[in-house]
């Protein structure tokens, strides 16, 4: 008479032990060839200096001067140009054909020259920079006499 098994084990044959371990290691093989490719996720630290990051800029946006009136800023670069002697003259007045380039940006502006000895005329487009939004976009020098073409932005 023959005995019972009493085991797992005891009633597989041997090809169904080799089939058993080559889908183990295959399973395994494929998991960790498909985790090697999968990008993670950040983990909270990097997350969190994110958010840190983008809140400063958030909060550095928030604290930047607003421009200034367009009338305003044209006002007081004109006025700058006439304590020097220098005119500020709008571009519909100004000779077409000199220049090529303007201001095409997002912004509402005036363009305009300034006409002068070009020591004068750099320096006060300088200090005109530095106090008011203005683009300088293109300049000539001929005969001792520089033309500078600016736009002046605002809102």
């Amino acid at each position: 008479m023959k005995r019972k098994t009493l085991g797992l084990i005891r009633g597989i044959g041997t090809n169904m032990v080799v089939a058993l371990l080559g889908t183990i290691a295959a399973c395994a093989y494929a998991t960790y060839s498909l985790e090697a490719k999968r990008k993670l996720p950040s983990d909270h630290g990097q997350l969190d200096m994110l958010i840190q990051g983008s809140q400063s800029m958030i909060s550095e946006y928030m604290s930047s001067p607003v421009l200034p009136s367009l009338e305003s800023s044209w006002r007081e670069v004109s006025a700058l140009a006439r304590l020097y002697g220098l005119a500020l003259t709008p571009e519909l007045e100004s000779p077409s054909g000199d220049i090529s380039s303007g201001y095409e940006g997002p912004l509402n502006s005036w363009r305009g020259y300034i006409d002068g000895d070009p020591a004068l005329v750099f320096a006060v487009a300088k200090r005109a920079q530095q106090q008011n939004p203005i683009f300088l976009l293109d300049y000539s020098v001929r005969d001792g006499k520089a033309q500078l073409y600016i736009a002046v932005v605002g809102i």
